[in-house]
């Protein structure tokens, strides 16, 4: 019997990140997350149309699709916190975890303390 092996989002896009000579840093790592988090109201991740080669190349060049676009129930808050931590450049990204934490309370209405990040 064959192993089934399904990659991560941190192993795909590190490789992405080794392919092109850039460093795997933090944002990598807010990167990946809001790559996980994509795909539990979708069933399925950003690049989930794509195969091989093409999925790194998504990592490295395509904008994430509006998971709006598929759920109309969730609100347009929450795709847009989905998809900064999508961004391209690391830049465009939460700095921290709790940066991106704080922008899904946000999103979802939630009101929160005085955390420090």
């Amino acid at each position: 019997m064959g192993r089934v092996y399904r990659a991560t989002a941190t192993d795909v896009s590190a490789a992405a990140l080794k392919l092109v000579g850039e460093p795997v840093t933090g944002a990598s790592d807010v990167y990946s997350l809001g790559y996980m988090v994509f795909e539990c109201p979708t069933g399925h991740p950003p690049s989930a149309d794509r195969q091989g080669m093409r999925v790194l190349w998504a990592h490295l060049e395509d904008d994430p699709p509006d998971p709006c676009a598929e759920r109309p129930d969730i609100r347009p808050d929450f795709a847009r916190a989905v998809n900064a931590t999508l961004a391209k450049q690391p830049g465009g990204r939460p700095r921290t975890s709790v940066e991106y934490a704080r922008s899904f309370a946000l999103a979802a209405g939630i009101p929160i303390g005085d955390v420090s990040t």
